[in-house]
Order: structure tokens, then sequence, then C-alpha cells
């Protein structure tokens, strides 16, 4: 009860939480980023500060870690 662990976080050795593609493309959105283009199930957004574009397969169910990385690293967001 009076334990402050936080269990969003992984600990060491652990993986990060897995997100669907809907979830990233909504903190995408959040966060000002809108999308530009679309070509079959590949989704890319552009933000109006932020340089460059992030591509999201959409839909997938369970996005692979090293992918979620990998729009975190582009979009600048934390996840």
């Amino acid at each position: 009860m009076g334990d402050s662990t936080c269990y969003n976080t992984p600990k060491e050795g652990e993986t990060m939480r897995s997100y669907s593609s809907r979830e990233i493309i909504k903190l995408l959105k959040s966060d000002g980023w809108y999308e530009v283009h679309c070509v079959g199930d590949h989704h890319q957004f552009k933000h109006l500060t932020k340089k460059g574009r992030v591509t999201v397969p959409h839909p997938v169910k369970d996005l692979p870690q090293y992918l979620v990385k990998s729009i975190a690293e582009q979009s600048g967001l934390a996840l």
C-alpha cells in the first residue's frame, strides 16, 4: 500500500510495453503530427516544427519493440 513503484516503467532487463498502431497514431496526433500520405498500410506523418516524417504501419495490433523505439526516436516522443 505504501509502495511507490511505478508499474508502467520497465525494470532493468525488461522490454517496454507494447503499443498498437492505433495508440501510436493517437499519441502522434496529440503531439501535433498530421497525416500527409498513405500507401497501402503505411501512414506517414509530418509535424509543423519538427523535421522529417514518421511512418506507421496500420492496422497492427502489437508493433514490434524495435519499431516502437524507432518511432519514438523519429518523433521525439517518450514512449
